[in-house]
């Protein structure tokens, strides 16, 4: 696993790197890339031991020195650096980013941690690894002014000005590449108190650190997962007025159809006003609604002989009695839903009678999916 943590400015991103290395079972490790960080335009100290280097024989002997854990750790302002982590000092450093990815390519069942990256190329270059996973943090505004007063406070120039305009330096710089973060923390003003235990609680559980420790792929989806996100992907194409409705149909984890709701082929689409119910907002009538459910889409899509045996049908609301009682007559085997509907109970009863296993399936509330947690 690869990671990266970036910060708006002061956000507080040391808290979430230091719970990713104080936990011992995925023993992360540091990769510096590059000489310098984005910090250093703005004099603030950081976790990260770097050191200034100007020449390649400097270079050299810094990469040296760290394989040797020897050598002067300088923070950006000039000082010595306080490095509170249990991995003082980088496992490696690099100045090419292909250079990075090779390395962490060939150890893609490590774990390490990126001090940081510069441009939107070089992130979209390790977003295309299966294992980049890239964490963001932000703070409250009023908890950024207070970490800037006490880093400045031997500063006779300090203003909220200055700060405003730090801050939206940084922000103009360096947004383009937060913005698609596989997760974002905000930590909130009242939380210093046992931060770094609070995000370690929160990070820990998540779907892709459990995958992690047990050693599989990191964002790979379960297979229940994977084909209700093409259930939901199909509801997406709805034009149904009343509710967007989407189902995929497997067998032996092989799609044989999807299906979502809206009028029939060649009737105006119901978004369009193609069906009167729809667009009257009626609640009932249902009998005179014209839009095909998404299930009965793809049964008439997939058709009797291509469902066969033992298929499985995911939708993401629970099919309504109508459409039930035709995956009974598919010759469906199986149900797997995701949100309730008003009839459940009714189609309950039916695909017992009918030997049909139904269960609910819900994506899970620790599975990463552009997700912010707030602290």
């Amino acid at each position: 696993m690869l990671i990266w943590c970036s910060e708006t400015f002061l956000g507080g991103r040391e808290n979430v790197v230091q719970a990713l290395l104080s936990a011992p079972e995925y023993d992360f490790k540091i990769l510096q890339y590059g000489c310098i960080t984005h910090r250093q335009n703005y004099k603030i100290n950081y976790s990260f031991p770097i050191k200034k280097l100007n020449n390649e024989n400097e270079k050299s002997n810094h990469s040296n020195a760290i394989d040797k854990n020897e050598g002067d750790l300088v923070n950006h302002n000039g000082s010595l650096a306080k490095h509170s982590f249990s991995s003082p000092f980088p496992s490696k450093t690099f100045f090419d980013v292909n250079e990075l990815l090779d390395y962490a390519t060939a150890r893609f069942k490590e774990n390490f941690i990126i001090d940081d990256i510069f441009t939107l190329s070089d992130l979209q270059l390790l977003q295309k690894r299966p294992f980049f996973f890239h964490i963001h943090v932000d703070t409250s505004l009023s908890k950024k002014i207070c970490n800037y007063d006490e880093i400045c406070k031997e500063d006779n120039n300090i203003s909220i000005f200055n700060f405003v305009k730090k801050s939206d330096e940084f922000l103009f710089k360096y947004q383009k590449l937060w913005d698609h973060a596989n997760l974002k923390f905000f930590i909130t003003e009242g939380s210093s108190t046992g931060l770094v235990d609070l995000i370690k609680d929160k990070l820990f559980k998540l779907e892709v650190f459990t995958n992690v420790k047990n050693k599989n792929s990191p964002f790979r989806p379960s297979w229940d997962s994977y084909f209700m996100k093409l259930a939901n992907l199909a509801a997406s194409r709805s034009n149904c007025m009343k509710r967007r409705v989407g189902c995929c149909i497997v067998r032996d984890c092989r799609v044989i159809a999807t299906g979502y709701n809206g009028t029939p082929r060649n009737l105006t689409n119901c978004h369009d006003g193609g069906c009167p119910r729809c667009n009257n907002g009626e609640s009932g009538g249902l009998h005179t609604c014209l839009c095909l459910h998404a299930e009965e889409n793809a049964l008439l899509e997939s058709g009797r002989d291509r469902i066969g045996e033992n298929a499985t049908l995911y939708c993401d609301t629970c099919p309504c009695l109508t459409c039930t009682v035709k995956i009974v007559q598919a010759g469906i085997k199986e149900v797997v839903f995701s949100q309730s509907y008003s009839m459940d109970q009714e189609s309950f009863k039916v695909f017992k009678r009918a030997g049909v296993l139904v269960r609910q399936f819900s994506h899970s509330e620790n599975d990463v999916n552009r997700k912010t947690i707030y602290i």
